[in-house]
């Protein structure tokens, strides 16, 4: 009877060490989850900003090269690269002409899914066109698209097209 009153003296203290190890690793276990749940809604969120800037660079390049076939097609009788000129620019979806560049972020309609930098939520995305003459036949348009998530560095993409004078 002696032996079995001193055992139970001993299991009653290994009770509550067993609970706070288990407690311990319980929270250490939710802990790692929070964790990576953290990190991939970070990565989520930088690969979605990441295909919006693609396809806002892809679309500023198409813009200027729309630009530069309407020299083309609109009067057969003037040179192709008429009103071309080097430097920075600034264009939207629907721009006829090339607009001075002015360092302005992109804005974001949610009526009509649209972005440009007339009207609309402000985003963190700025773009930028940039001209160069390498020759009388070719241009070389280089649209780039920046932008930065809180929290993290600069973040850039760029599409490049030459323009051949084919005429």
């Amino acid at each position: 009877m002696f032996f079995l009153d001193n055992n139970r003296k001993n299991r009653s203290g290994q009770l509550l060490v067993e609970g706070l190890v288990a407690l311990s690793i319980l929270t250490i276990v939710i802990l790692g989850v929070v964790a990576i749940l953290s990190r991939s809604f970070r990565q989520t969120r930088i690969v979605f900003e990441t295909a919006i800037a693609s396809n806002l660079a892809a679309e500023g390049a198409e813009v200027a090269k729309n630009i530069i076939d309407r020299n083309v097609w609109t009067n057969p009788f003037r040179p192709w690269n008429e009103g071309i000129s080097e430097g920075k620019f600034s264009v939207n979806y629907n721009s006829e002409s090339f607009g001075s560049y002015q360092d302005r972020f992109i804005r974001f309609n949610p009526q009509t899914g649209i972005y440009s930098s007339q009207d609309g939520v402000l985003t963190p995305f700025e773009r930028v066109i940039e001209m160069s003459i390498i020759s009388p036949n070719l241009v070389k348009i280089k649209s780039t698209v920046t932008w930065q998530i809180p929290g993290t560095p600069e973040r850039e993409v760029s599409v490049e097209h030459n323009v051949l004078g084919w005429r």
